[in-house]
């Protein structure tokens, strides 16, 4: 069975060995060339709904190298997914954001899968990195629309090319864009937003179809003014600046931990304690189920399990809390490490400023972890006692 990238290529071979500039309207004398025009053709012939390739053989005829006939070549069945232009205009206005994979142009005999490609189709791929920046930098992007905010309006940047304007921007220009946009650095982020904001400086008074074709061919000039604002931008910018910045938070955020754990803490100190000394004052019964200190006994017992479990349900409380605040903590190290462009750990200065809170929260869930074994051990206890002394 012909797979359909098989099909797309014998028809390539077709198309380059009949030197296709328009699709036929009546048929036309043609001699095979060789065995690879040859395979194509008998592909071809056998199928003329989808290859679009039809000839005056009898039906079922053998095509072979050297033979000549009269053939009329048609467009293919779009099911194939091969699309043919006359020339570049036709295919740039079809597949300005790279969509299509599979086509052919006539007017350069010039194949998809080539690896000789014409000058045009260099430049367009360079294009095509300039598009995949903008849409990384935007805030939306749909099909060949690309969405920028200025001033809190929609700003819209249509793919549109052409030919000339391909043919003569300036691809060092471009080349140095994108590595200043894609080079390893602490404001990769920042780099974006200046992109984005120089960007919908320079297009927004263009006219919506040509805003595209206008920023490629003034690549120099959007260089210099993002190099211009970045460099601003750092001038602000000191690792001395961020600490400060990161430790007045790193205090803020202690305060307000020490605060959460300290309310709740005061109030449950005593009650661990409470239950061990509860289990002290229960006495001997005597006389059974009919003696007053068997009930007495009951309602110390039933008190010491109705504060056993408000006891484990408030520190349970406290373990969730010191979890929210461990995982918010982990998020802003996260954060930093992007904001830094960082791959590995933090570096020990600004480790060293979460260090406090990781301490206090550890030592927090250790202190939960402990009074939660002593409420159970002095519940359990209470129960023996009530055991011991009731029956």
């Amino acid at each position: 069975m012909t797979t359909t990238v098989r099909k797309i290529e014998y028809l390539s071979i077709i198309y380059k060995a009949i030197q296709l500039t328009e699709w036929s309207q009546s048929y036309t004398q043609y001699r095979v060339a060789d065995s690879a025009v040859c395979d194509a053709l008998n592909w071809a012939l056998q199928y003329p709904a989808e290859s679009g390739v039809a000839s005056d053989l009898d039906d079922g005829e053998v095509v072979i190298v050297g033979q000549q006939f009269r053939i009329k070549v048609t467009p293919p069945a779009s099911q194939l997914g091969f699309k043919v232009y006359e020339d570049k205009t036709g295919f740039l206005k079809d597949n300005p954001t790279g969509s299509v994979s599979d086509f052919f142009v006539m007017l350069d005999a010039f194949f998809s899968k080539d690896q000789n490609k014409p000058n045009w189709f260099s430049d367009y791929q360079a294009a095509l990195e300039l598009v995949s920046c903008l849409k990384k930098a935007a805030v939306h992007y749909q099909g060949t629309q690309i969405i920028f905010v200025d001033n809190k309006k929609k700003l819209e940047l249509p793919v549109l090319m052409d030919g000339e304007t391909l043919n003569g921007f300036s691809k060092a220009e471009l080349s140095k864009l994108l590595n200043f946009l894609r080079e390893e650095s602490l404001h990769g982020e920042q780099k974006y937003a200046i992109f984005a904001d120089t960007v919908t400086d320079l297009i927004k008074l263009e006219p919506l179809d040509n805003r595209f074709n206008s920023l490629l061919r003034q690549l120099e000039k959007l260089y210099q003014k993002m190099l211009h604002s970045y460099n601003l931008f750092c001038a602000d910018f000191s690792y001395e600046k961020f600490k400060e910045k990161l430790a007045a938070s790193r205090l803020d955020d202690f305060t307000k931990a020490h605060k959460i754990f300290s309310d709740i803490q005061n109030q449950i100190l005593g009650i661990p304690a409470a239950t061990f000394i509860v289990a002290t004052q229960m006495k001997q019964v005597a006389n059974g189920y009919a003696s007053p200190e068997f009930w007495a006994n009951s309602g110390i017992l039933l008190g010491c399990v109705i504060y056993a479990v408000l006891m484990l349900c408030t520190l349970n409380n406290q373990s969730e809390t010191a979890s929210v605040i461990n995982n918010e903590i982990s998020r802003q190290k996260n954060k930093i490490k992007k904001e830094l462009g960082l791959n590995s750990e933090l570096p020990k200065d600004i480790q060293d400023l979460f260090s406090p809170l990781d301490i206090r929260i550890k030592n927090q869930q250790n202190v939960i972890y402990f009074l939660q074994w002593i409420v159970s051990l002095g519940l359990f206890a209470c129960i023996i006692a009530y055991a011991v002394q009731s029956f």
